[in-house]
């Protein structure tokens, strides 16, 4: 899961409506993690600390563990993993400004993974949930203008479809 500014919302969001159980989860910030760290903790959601993607190994991820990366490119750490976890990887941008994460995703889906990216809040989402508020689409648009993306939609609409696709 990628993501960048907003992205300290929008993460502890996703994650809290994800079954941890059946994955492992690693947030990719494209902004320095402690935004996203603090906003975890915040929410008591549980996570380790890995200094760099690279150096871990697929047997390394445990199931229902949250792994949260250094800062590094969302394109290249994505790319890394999914050479390792091929067709079992969903790949997922949040809000952010920027492109990165976009050749990642085709690089997921082109090794037979799973990608979405968070859609634009429409007017009622800003209107009665505040953590719309800091949404900024760049990320998420520039996913979607470079990639046939299997699902694109809001935070709820991408947690309902990504607890579907780890029961396949």
């Amino acid at each position: 899961m990628g993501s960048s500014c907003g992205g300290d919302s929008a993460v502890p969001y996703l994650v809290k409506r994800i079954n941890k159980s059946s994955c492992s989860m690693i947030l990719i910030p494209h902004i320095d993690n402690w935004e996203i760290e603090k906003s975890l903790s915040r929410k008591k959601i549980p996570l380790l600390k890995s200094k760099f993607i690279f150096d871990i190994e697929k047997k390394d991820f445990e199931k229902g563990k949250i792994y949260l990366s250094e800062y590094q490119r969302i394109d290249s750490s994505f790319e890394y993993l999914s050479r390792i976890f091929g067709k079992n990887l969903i790949g997922v941008i949040l809000s952010g400004a920027g492109n990165d994460g976009a050749k990642g995703l085709k690089q997921i889906k082109l090794n037979g993974g799973k990608i979405f990216a968070q859609s634009k809040p429409n007017i009622f989402h800003y209107a009665f949930n505040p953590l719309y508020e800091f949404y900024i689409s760049s990320m998420p648009e520039e996913a979607k203008k470079m990639n046939d993306l299997d699902y694109f939609g809001s935070l709820n609409y991408l947690a309902k479809h990504i607890n579907k696709n780890l029961l396949i």
